[in-house]
């Protein structure tokens, strides 16, 4: 979705799109080789919370948690024998997916170890996985003081928030993913309309449908956005107006019957504005 170059250094963002509109991005550093060839110099993965540089030097401290390697990474910590000897442990038992003794040892931790840049993340990464609220709701708030503005975690975080109906929480991560990816993007345009529409926030949901569209027009997400919006908003022909866009360009066919199996769109299916163009474009 973007792609930068300025003499031999440049970057690109590409977005990928899993099933049920979700999405992930990645942001490769590149520069050109003495044959001018493009090289990969590093990347971040802001579905996964990670640059790979840090995640493949974690995963060889984590194979073989030497005294050495985990003093190294604790070197931030001021971190004393005993605290060390945790976190070996600790890793080990990252190393091993074990959930429950992770969170056991995790749990006799110092704070101030815990607030280990490098704990604080992987803290967070098995609470995800363990679907544990209590814990994700501690993880995200100790990720939120140690990195208060940080958009590495982002897209982790919003499967949290949305379900939790934390939807101001959600705008503001996707805010600070957006401005740190430095792209107009249709599909977190799209992701910020919804949030801002299951809030009740229509005018604010509305503002960022049509900035998904101007966008990226050629982004079904961001038409099926305007859609929900517009209809929830009342604008009928507003909204049949994105009804065609997603028949005439995506190949979409919504008659009543599918309208009315939609919760966001079932109002859609009565009304007059919807009926005339139905009957028009049959």
């Amino acid at each position: 979705v973007d792609f930068q170059f300025q003499g031999s250094e440049g970057r690109a963002v590409v977005r990928y799109e899993a099933s049920g509109y979700r999405y992930a991005y990645h942001v490769y550093e590149l520069r050109r080789d003495a044959k001018a060839r493009l090289v990969i110099v590093d990347w971040i993965d802001f579905f996964r919370g990670n640059r790979f540089s840090d995640e493949a030097g974690a995963a060889l401290i984590m194979a073989m948690p030497s005294k050495p390697a985990t003093r190294n990474l604790l070197k931030s910590s001021n971190a004393d024998e005993a605290a060390v000897f945790q976190v070996r442990e600790l890793l080990k038992a990252a190393r091993d997916k074990n959930s429950q003794r992770f969170f056991q040892i995790y749990d006799g931790i110092d704070e101030q170890t815990r607030n280990n840049p490098a704990l604080v993340r992987l803290n967070l990464q098995f609470a995800m996985q363990a679907r544990d609220r209590a814990r994700i709701a501690a993880a995200e708030q100790r990720l939120t003081q140690v990195f208060p503005d940080d958009a590495l975690h982002s897209l982790q975080l919003i499967e949290y928030y949305l379900p939790m109906r934390q939807y101001d929480k959600a705008i503001d991560a996707l805010i600070r993913l957006q401005q740190e990816l430095g792209i107009a993007d249709g599909a977190i345009e799209s992701l910020k309309a919804m949030a801002a529409l299951a809030d009740g926030d229509i005018e604010r949901a509305l503002e960022f449908a049509l900035r998904a569209t101007d966008a990226e027009p050629t982004l079904e997400v961001s038409w099926w956005s305007l859609l929900r919006v517009r209809t929830r908003a009342e604008d009928f022909s507003g909204a049949t107006e994105a009804l065609a866009r997603l028949e005439s360009d995506f190949g979409q066919r919504l008659g009543p019957e599918k309208l009315k199996k939609d919760p966001f769109l079932k109002l859609l299916a009565g009304q007059k504005e919807y009926l005339d163009w139905r009957a028009a474009n049959d």
